[in-house]
């Protein structure tokens, strides 16, 4: 599953929202990915995130601090 639709279904899950977005452009890995909802657009908790497609041993790791898309979920 491709992090985008991990993402947007941890929106739907927590915020009945479907659309996930970078808040910041691309370059930024952490605190970039945010839920969008009217009237505020949470931060996306990636180790929730992974959590919620992996199970409760996942957990979120970025690759590059500088890539928003590489971010990955690994267990423990």
């Amino acid at each position: 599953m491709g992090l985008w639709q991990m993402l947007r279904e941890y929106c739907e899950r927590t915020y009945r929202t479907n659309e996930a977005q970078l808040r910041h452009g691309t370059g930024q890995a952490e605190n970039n990915w945010e839920c969008r909802r009217r009237g505020e657009d949470p931060l996306i908790d990636m180790n929730a995130a992974c959590r919620g497609r992996y199970g409760s041993a996942a957990f979120a790791q970025f690759s590059n601090r500088d890539d928003a898309f590489s971010w990955h979920c690994f267990r423990r």
